[in-house]
């Protein structure tokens, strides 16, 4: 496993990414960096949990 850090709204989040054989097979937003931003900005958990994975995915996925 290891941890990327990913931009969203209200600041940064971190992303584990579990790999097995070298295949990316879980992504899964930290919780308590997403807890700290949702206390700070008034927005939901599961809201900025979401923003946090589409960021990740976007920047795997490169500018259009």
């Amino acid at each position: 496993r290891r941890l990327e850090p990913v931009p969203v709204a209200d600041g940064v989040v971190h992303v584990k990414i579990g790999s097995r054989h070298g295949e990316i097979v879980t992504v899964a937003p930290e919780f308590e960096d997403c807890r700290a931003i949702a206390e700070r900005s008034g927005r939901p958990v599961r809201e900025i949990m979401a923003e946090a994975t589409r960021s990740w995915h976007e920047q795997r996925r490169g500018p259009d």
